[in-house]
């Protein structure tokens, strides 16, 4: 969860980034938690079809299971 959006500035909840690519995940999209950006994918561009990624995605996401 960004800081931003309430995060906590622990090491549980950082990844390492450069600039570059943390500028690139701003500009791609903007402030969404991964989770989010998996919900707008699937239902933006993948026609709602949650069975194609749900599998893959709750392997390390518990809220999926």
């Amino acid at each position: 969860m960004p800081i931003s959006r309430g995060g906590h500035s622990t090491l549980e909840n950082t990844v390492m980034l450069s600039i570059r690519d943390h500028q690139g995940y701003h500009t791609l999209f903007v402030n969404q938690t991964p989770d989010e950006i998996v919900e707008t994918l699937v239902n933006k561009y993948w026609n709602g079809q949650w069975d194609y990624v749900k599998d893959a995605y709750s392997r390390n996401n518990e809220k999926w299971k």
